[in-house]
Protein backbone atom coordinates (compact mmCIF):
# COMPACT_ATOMS: atom_id res chain seq x y z
CA UNK A 1 0.00 0.00 0.00
CA UNK A 2 2.84 2.40 0.78
CA UNK A 3 4.29 1.97 -2.70
CA UNK A 4 0.93 2.85 -4.23
CA UNK A 5 0.62 5.96 -2.06
CA UNK A 6 4.17 7.03 -2.90
CA UNK A 7 3.43 6.60 -6.59
CA UNK A 8 0.28 8.70 -6.20
CA UNK A 9 2.12 11.40 -4.26
CA UNK A 10 4.74 11.64 -6.99
CA UNK A 11 2.10 11.68 -9.72
CA UNK A 12 0.04 14.46 -8.16
CA UNK A 13 3.12 16.51 -7.31
CA UNK A 14 4.21 16.27 -10.95
CA UNK A 15 0.74 17.38 -12.08
CA UNK A 16 0.90 20.45 -9.83
CA UNK A 17 4.41 21.24 -11.02
CA UNK A 18 3.24 21.01 -14.63
CA UNK A 19 0.70 23.79 -14.08
CA UNK A 20 3.11 25.94 -12.02
CA UNK A 21 3.79 28.41 -14.88
CA UNK A 22 0.05 29.02 -15.25
CA UNK A 23 -0.26 29.49 -11.50
CA UNK A 24 2.54 32.07 -11.57
CA UNK A 25 0.74 34.06 -14.28
CA UNK A 26 -2.57 33.88 -12.42
CA UNK A 27 -1.06 34.96 -9.10
CA UNK A 28 0.85 37.82 -10.72
CA UNK A 29 -2.31 39.02 -12.48
CA UNK A 30 -4.28 38.86 -9.24
CA UNK A 31 -1.56 40.79 -7.43
CA UNK A 32 -1.60 43.48 -10.12
CA UNK A 33 -5.39 43.68 -9.97
CA UNK A 34 -5.26 44.19 -6.21
CA UNK A 35 -2.57 46.84 -6.49
CA UNK A 36 -4.56 48.68 -9.17
CA UNK A 37 -7.69 48.52 -7.02
CA UNK A 38 -5.82 50.13 -4.14
CA UNK A 39 -4.93 53.13 -6.29
CA UNK A 40 -8.50 54.40 -6.00
CA UNK A 41 -7.85 55.33 -2.39
CA UNK A 42 -6.30 58.78 -2.15
CA UNK A 43 -4.22 57.94 0.88
CA UNK A 44 -2.56 55.07 -1.01
CA UNK A 45 -1.88 56.73 -4.35
CA UNK A 46 1.65 57.83 -3.49
CA UNK A 47 2.64 54.61 -1.78
CA UNK A 48 4.83 52.24 -3.74
CA UNK A 49 2.99 48.91 -4.03
CA UNK A 50 4.78 45.80 -2.79
CA UNK A 51 6.63 43.79 -5.39
CA UNK A 52 5.06 40.50 -6.41
CA UNK A 53 6.84 37.49 -4.97
CA UNK A 54 5.94 33.85 -5.18
CA UNK A 55 5.17 31.77 -2.10
CA UNK A 56 6.62 28.33 -1.55
CA UNK A 57 5.39 25.46 -3.71
CA UNK A 58 4.54 22.37 -1.67
CA UNK A 59 4.74 19.96 -4.59
CA UNK A 60 8.25 21.01 -5.58
CA UNK A 61 9.36 20.56 -1.98
CA UNK A 62 7.58 17.22 -1.51
CA UNK A 63 8.94 15.77 -4.73
CA UNK A 64 12.45 16.96 -3.85
CA UNK A 65 12.15 15.15 -0.51
CA UNK A 66 10.95 11.97 -2.24
CA UNK A 67 13.80 12.12 -4.76
CA UNK A 68 16.27 12.65 -1.91
CA UNK A 69 14.98 9.56 -0.09
CA UNK A 70 15.31 7.63 -3.33
CA UNK A 71 18.86 9.00 -3.72
CA UNK A 72 17.98 10.43 -7.13
CA UNK A 73 20.47 13.29 -6.79
CA UNK A 74 20.37 14.43 -10.43
CA UNK A 75 16.58 14.66 -10.20
CA UNK A 76 16.80 16.65 -6.96
CA UNK A 77 19.16 19.10 -8.64
CA UNK A 78 17.03 19.45 -11.78
CA UNK A 79 13.78 19.84 -9.84
CA UNK A 80 15.14 22.36 -7.34
CA UNK A 81 16.85 24.32 -10.12
CA UNK A 82 13.52 24.52 -11.94
CA UNK A 83 11.72 25.73 -8.82
CA UNK A 84 14.45 28.30 -8.21
CA UNK A 85 14.38 29.54 -11.83
CA UNK A 86 10.61 29.97 -11.68
CA UNK A 87 11.01 32.03 -8.51
CA UNK A 88 9.24 29.85 -5.94
CA UNK A 89 10.27 30.61 -2.37
CA UNK A 90 12.23 27.85 -0.71
CA UNK A 91 15.58 26.49 0.28
CA UNK A 92 16.38 25.38 -3.25
CA UNK A 93 20.04 26.40 -3.21
CA UNK A 94 20.67 24.37 -0.06
CA UNK A 95 18.92 21.32 -1.55
CA UNK A 96 20.94 21.65 -4.76
CA UNK A 97 24.21 21.94 -2.83
CA UNK A 98 23.32 18.94 -0.67
CA UNK A 99 22.49 16.79 -3.70
CA UNK A 100 25.65 17.95 -5.49
CA UNK A 101 27.70 16.98 -2.45
CA UNK A 102 26.11 13.52 -2.44
CA UNK A 103 26.91 13.13 -6.14
CA UNK A 104 30.51 14.25 -5.59
CA UNK A 105 30.98 11.84 -2.69
CA UNK A 106 30.12 8.92 -4.98
CA UNK A 107 33.13 9.61 -7.22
Amino acid sequence: MQAVNLKRAKHYAQLQIAVAPKAIKAMAAEHNDHMNALKKYRSLRNIEPPEFTLPSHASYKQLAIIYKKEKRWDDVIALCSQAQEQGWAGDWEWRIEEAQAKLNSKT
